[in-house]
C-alpha cells in the first residue's frame, strides 16, 4: 500500500484553478484511482490503483511528472522515504525563498505604481495640471503642480512597464494556461491588463504623433489626436497588477505560519538522549541515531524520546502533551512509553521500540502534516467559479472583438469595447468581496476575543453542524480541584488536613501541587513528620506520633493491607460518577480508612449555557476524550451531551480518525480543543477552535482561537454566518454590475441609444462595484 502512494511538491501554483488543472489532469489518467492537490502546502498526493506494478510505477511518476510540468508548473518527486522533519525542512526553505521574492517584487511594484495613480488621479480630480503646446488638458480644480503631457506620459508608461515586469508571473502563467483550455483568474488579469497597457501604448504613441502632424501643417487632427491622453490606462494595468501581487504575497505569508504547528511538534522530540552501552557506559548521542533495541537513560525531566519499553525503574509520567490529560500517569517495568511524555519521577531505563517515523510523536507529527494539505469543500466551489467564469468572459470579449471588426469593420470600436468588457469584467470586485469581508470580520473578530486566522475557517464556521469538543482544558478548566468528601467521626476534619497538608507538602508531584492550591494552611504550625516517603505512581508514606500514615491511591492502600468495606466503596461509587478520583487517607496500624479526599476538574461554567446554545440551533456536541469511559460518560451527562455521542479512550493518533469519520457521514464540523493530542484533529476538522490558553502547538493547528474562554465559540459561530451572509450580499452586487455593464460594455446600446462605454467609464464602474462591495463588508463593524 506504501507504494501505491506518489507524492510531488509542486511550485508556480497561484490559485485554485491551477490546483484544480492539474487534479484534472493527472485524474484522468486509468492507473489513478485518487489524487488531491493542495495549494496551502503545494503538495499533490497521488494514489494509484492495486493493480499498478512497481515498475509501472516509475513510469509513471516521470509521465505525471511530465504532464504537470507542461501544464506550467516546476515538479519534484518527493521519495516515499523522505522523513516528515526532512520533507518539512525543505518545504520551508523553497517557501521562504519563494517569500522573499514575492516581497522583493511587490515593494518595487507598489514603488512604481504609486506615481502612476497619483497622476492618473490627480489629473481627473483636477490637482494636476497638463499642457502640450498650445493647448491645456486642465480644467478645474486646484493644481498642486503641472508638467507637460509628455511628460505625463512617458513617467506613467516607464513606471507601468516596470510593474508589469515585475509581475509577470501573471502573463508567463496565465497567457499560456489558454493554450492548455484552462484559463484562470491570472489569465483574466493578464489579458485585461495587457489590452489596458498595450492600448493606452497605442493612444501614447499616437499623441507624440501630433508633433510631427504639427509640423506638417496638419493642424486640425493633430489637435484631436492631443486628446489621446484621456484615453491611457496605465495606471488601470499597474494598480491591479501590484494589488493582486500584495494579496497573493499576503495570502503566501499566512500559508507559512501555519507551518509553525510541525515545527512545534518537533520540537517536542529532544535533540539528545543518553544511550546504554553494552559495557555499561554511557554516552549521549542525537535522538535521530536511536535504533530499536537501543537502551536508554531517561533522567528525571527529561522527555521520552522514542516509543519503548520500560526496563527498569517506576516513575510517573506528564503525558498532558500527548493525551491531554492533567492526572500524571504511573509506570512500572514492563509499560510502554510514549515520545514526547515528560518523566516526573526517578530515573528510568527504557528499551526503544519505534523510533523515527514509527514513533507516536511522528505520526500525530504526520497526520498535522496531512490534514493541513487537505482542501476545504469551499475550495472546490471557487474552482468551480473560476473555471468557468473566466472561460465565459474571454468568449465575450472575443466575440465583441469579432462583430465590431469584422462584421462593423471599425478597428476603433473593437478595440474600445474589447477593452471595456475585458476591464468592467475584471474580478476586482469579485475578488475584493471576500477577502474584504472577512478582513473586517476578523478584526471584529479580535475585539470580541476571536483570533481567526485564516478565511476558510471564517466561511465554515457558521456551516458547522456537529462540532466536537476535547474533554480536559475544553470544557473543564483543565486543573484539579481537592476536595475533602468524608472524615471518619472520631477524627478532627482540620487536623487531618493539615496532616495530608504536610504530607503533600513533601512531594513533587503535580497532584501535590493541587492538594496545596486547594486547600489553606498555616505552615508554622504543620505538624512534624517523620520517615516521608513518597512511592512512585502511589502516594505518600509517613509517620506522626508514632503513628503511620498513607495518603495515595487505591493499590497503595491494597499494598499495606487495608480493605475497603462496603459502606467505604458506596462513597467511592458516589465520587467517581460525579467525574471526580477518589484519593485516601488511612492509618496503618488500624487498617482503616480515616479520611476520603476527591480530585476533580471541573466544568467551566460556560460550558453549560454553550451546549444548550449548540442544541438550540441544531448543531450537535460530541465528547471525544482520552479519559477513561466512565469519567466522560459522568462529564457528558453533566452537561447535556448525549451518551452516544461520547468517544472515550481514545489515543491521539485515533482522534483524527474519528472526525474523518464524522466528515464521511457528510457533516461539517468544528473541533474544539487545546493540547498537543488535538492538533491532527484540529488541523483534520473543517474548523479548529482552539483555547486561549492551551498549548502552543495547538494554537498553531487551530483556525480560530477563543482569547476569552469557551463562551466565545458561539460568538465565532454566529459571526461566521454573518459574514457569509455579507459576502453573498457583495457577490450578488458584484455579479450584478457585471451583468448589467457587460451588455452595456460590448456595445449592445451603440446603435439604438448611441451608448458607448470606453474602458475609462468602464474603470470608473470597476471601481463604483469595489466601493460598493467596501461598503458592505464595513457593516460588519458593527457586529455583536
Amino acid at each position: 500500500m506504501f507504494d501505491s502512494i506518489i507524492k510531488f511538491r509542486l511550485e508556480g501554483m497561484h490559485c485554485s484553478a491551477c490546483s484544480a488543472r492539474i487534479e484534472k489532469v493527472i485524474s484522468k489518467m486509468p492507473e489513478v484511482e485518487k489524487v488531491s492537490v493542495s495549494l496551502a502546502s503545494g503538495m499533490a498526493v497521488i494514489r494509484l490503483r492495486e493493480n499498478v506494478s512497481k515498475e509501472e510505477r516509475s513510469r509513471l511518476i516521470e509521465s505525471m511528472a511530465g504532464k504537470i510540468e507542461n501544464l506550467g508548473f516546476r515538479v519534484f518527486h518527493i521519495d516515499n522515504s523522505v522523513s516528515a522533519v526532512n520533507l518539512w525542512q525543505e518545504q520551508q526553505e523553497s517557501m521562504q525563498k519563494e517569500l522573499a521574492e514575492k516581497k522583493r517584487r511587490v515593494l518595487i511594484e507598489i514603488l512604481f505604481t504609486l506615481p502612476v495613480f497619483i497622476l492618473a488621479m490627480g489629473c481627473h480630480a483636477g490637482w494636476v495640471g497638463i499642457s502640450h503646446a498650445s493647448a491645456d488638458f486642465h480644467t478645474s480644480g486646484k493644481v498642486i503642480f503641472s508638467l507637460s503631457a509628455g511628460l505625463f506620459i512617458l513617467i506613467q508608461f516607464i513606471c507601468t512597464l516596470i510593474v508589469l515586469w515585475s509581475g509577470r508571473d501573471f502573463y508567463i502563467k496565465g497567457i499560456p494556461s489558454l493554450w492548455h483550455k484552462s484559463p484562470n483568474m491570472d489569465t483574466l488579469v493578464a489579458l485585461g491588463t495587457g489590452v489596458a497597457f498595450i492600448v493606452s501604448f497605442y493612444y501614447a504613441i499616437q499623441f507624440f504623433r501630433a508633433d510631427f502632424m504639427l509640423k506638417n501643417g496638419e493642424t486640425e487632427y493633430a489637435l484631436l489626436l492631443k486628446h489621446a491622453v484621456h484615453y491611457l490606462y496605465f495606471e488601470s494595468s499597474a494598480v491591479i497588477i501590484a494589488l493582486i501581487s500584495l494579496g497573493k504575497y499576503l495570502e503566501l505569508k499566512a500559508k507559512s505560519r501555519t507551518s509553525l504547528a510541525i515545527k512545534s511538534l518537533m520540537d517536542l522530540s529532544p535533540k539528545t538522549v543518553i544511550r546504554i552501552k553494552e559495557n555499561g557506559g554511557q554516552e549521549r548521542i542525537g535522538t535521530e541515531h536511536v535504533f530499536p533495541e537501543d537502551t536508554l537513560l531517561i533522567p528525571k525531566g527529561e522527555q521520552i524520546p522514542v516509543d519503548g519499553i520500560l526496563v527498569k525503574g517506576e516513575s510517573s509520567l506528564d503525558t498532558s502533551a500527548i493525551t491531554g490529560e492533567y492526572m500524571p500517569y504511573p509506570v512500572k517495568e514492563g509499560d510502554s512509553l510514549i515520545s514526547g511524555s515528560i518523566n516526573i519521577g526517578t530515573a528510568l531505563t527504557m528499551r526503544a521500540e519505534k523510533t523515527g517515523e514509527d514513533s507516536v510523536l511522528a505520526k500525530i507529527i504526520r497526520l498535522v502534516q496531512e490534514a493541513q494539505s487537505s482542501k476545504a469543500p469551499i475550495a472546490k466551489y471557487a474552482d468551480t467559479i473560476s473555471l468557468y467564469f473566466v472561460p465565459a468572459i474571454l468568449g465575450i470579449a472575443l466575440l465583441t472583438f469579432v462583430y465590431w471588426f469584422f462584421m462593423q469593420e471599425n478597428f476603433g470600436l473593437a478595440i474600445l469595447f474589447t477593452v471595456s468588457v475585458l476591464v468592467v469584467a475584471c474580478p476586482c470586485a469579485l475578488g475584493l468581496a471576500t477577502p474584504m469581508s472577512i478582513m473586517v470580520a476578523t478584526g471584529r473578530g479580535a475585539k470580541l476575543g476571536l483570533l481567526i486566522k485564516n478565511g476558510t475557517a471564517l466561511e465554515l464556521a457558521g456551516k458547522a453542524d456537529t462540532v466536537v469538543f476535547d474533554k480536559t482544558g475544553t470544557l473543564t478548566k483543565g486543573k484539579a480541584d481537592v476536595s475533602l468528601e468524608y472524615v471518619s467521626p472520631s477524627e478532627n476534619p482540620q487536623e487531618i488536613i493539615s496532616l495530608a497538608y504536610a504530607m503533600e507538602k513533601n512531594s513533587a508531584h503535580p497532584l501535590a501541587q493541587a492538594f496545596l492550591e486547594s486547600f489553606s494552611a498555616n505552615e508554622s504550625l504543620l505538624p512534624l513528620l517523620e520517615n516521608v516517603r513518597e512511592k512512585t505512581g502511589r502516594g505518600i508514606y509517613a509517620e506522626h506520633k508514632g503513628k503511620k500514615y498513607v495518603l495515595g491511591n487505591q493499590n497503595f492502600l491494597s499494598e499495606e493491607g487495608i480493605t475497603i468495606n462496603a459502606e467505604e466503596q458506596n462513597r467511592i461509587d458516589v465520587i467517581t460518577e460525579q467525574a471526580k478520583s477518589p484519593l485516601f487517607f488511612a492509618e496503618i496500624d488500624e487498617a482503616k480508612i480515616i479520611a476520603l479526599f476527591s480530585i476533580e476538574d471541573s466544568i467551566r461554567e460556560a460550558s453549560f449555557a454553550l451546549i444548550g446554545q449548540l442544541k438550540k440551533q441544531n448543531i450537535r456536541p460530541v465528547l471525544l476524550s482520552g479519559d477513561n469511559k466512565k469519567t466522560v460518560l459522568a462529564v457528558a451527562k453533566k452537561i447535556g451531551i448525549a451518551e452516544e455521542s461520547c468517544f472515550y479512550e481514545v489515543l491521539p493518533t485515533e482522534k483524527e480518525a474519528c472526525i474523518a469519520k464524522l466528515k464521511e457521514q457528510g457533516h461539517i464540523v468544528a473541533m474544539a480543543g487545546d493540547g498537543i493530542n488535538d492538533a491532527p484533529a484540529l488541523a483534520s476538522a473543517h474548523v479548529g477552535i482552539v483555547m486561549g490558553g492551551g498549548m502552543d502547538i495547538a494554537l498553531e493547528a487551530g483556525d480560530i482561537v477563543l482569547l476569552h474562554g469557551i463562551e466565545g465559540l458561539d460568538t465565532a459561530l454566529r459571526l461566521s454566518k454573518a459574514t457569509m451572509n455579507n459576502i453573498k450580499l457583495s457577490l450578488f452586487w458584484a455579479f450584478c454590475y457585471n451583468i448589467i455593464l457587460i451588455p452595456v460594455a460590448c456595445g449592445l446600446f451603440y446603435f439604438s441609444h448611441g451608448i458607448s462605454f470606453s474602458p475609462m467609464f468602464a474603470g470608473a464602474a470597476m471601481a463604483l462595484s469595489s466601493v460598493s462591495v467596501v461598503t458592505n463588508a464595513l457593516r460588519l463593524r458593527t457586529f455583536k
